[in-house]
């Protein structure tokens, strides 16, 4: 992303172009691929993350705790979904072939709702340390290229989500362009 940065601190009033996979360039001409990691089917991914939260539930019992997903709940043991990477996370939240219970899925929708959160102040803050609006954007569209499609479902991350993001890089840049002439 630094050599696309780079392109459009030149020419703000085009994409940058050439640089090999660079998420932005893909999102705004609209080629961009799934990772590796986003191919592997989705059901196993949820079989997966069910064994995961059953062992955490069994050591719980082991313990003579209930395993609660709920932070508030004075009583037995918080269930971890830290160690989750998004795409299982969003398993739990759509909860597509009913394996998990709401507690769980509304505990998945927390945990990315603020990792989501968490992904646009990191491009908040870096387009405010560069001094360069279009740096929200960036992050937006980096954090939505990175996404499978079941993580921006989950997240409620449109294709007109992408577009917006995209219309205001380019509405961005070129008054940027406008304030440097």
């Amino acid at each position: 992303m630094f050599k696309g940065y780079q392109a459009t601190q030149q020419d703000p009033t085009e994409a940058p172009t050439g640089i090999a996979g660079d998420p932005i360039a893909a999102a705004l001409a609209g080629t961009a691929t799934p990772t590796p990691s986003q191919s592997r089917d989705f059901g196993d991914i949820a079989s997966d993350v069910r064994a995961f939260l059953d062992r955490q539930k069994s050591e719980a019992a082991s313990n003579g705790k209930e395993l609660v997903y709920d932070p508030g709940r004075k009583t037995g043991q918080l269930a971890d979904l830290s160690p989750l990477d998004n795409r299982s996370l969003s398993a739990i939240a759509l909860n597509q072939d009913n394996r998990f219970s709401g507690e769980e899925v509304y505990a998945a929708k927390q945990e990315l709702s603020a990792r989501t959160r968490a992904s646009v102040l990191d491009a908040l803050k870096q387009s405010q340390s560069t001094g360069d609006p279009r740096q929200l954007s960036l992050g937006i569209l980096n954090a939505y290229s990175s996404m499978s499609s079941e993580e921006r479902q989950a997240a409620n991350w449109t294709p007109a989500f992408q577009d917006a993001a995209i219309k205001n890089y380019k509405s961005t840049s070129t008054l940027l362009s406008m304030l440097r002439s």
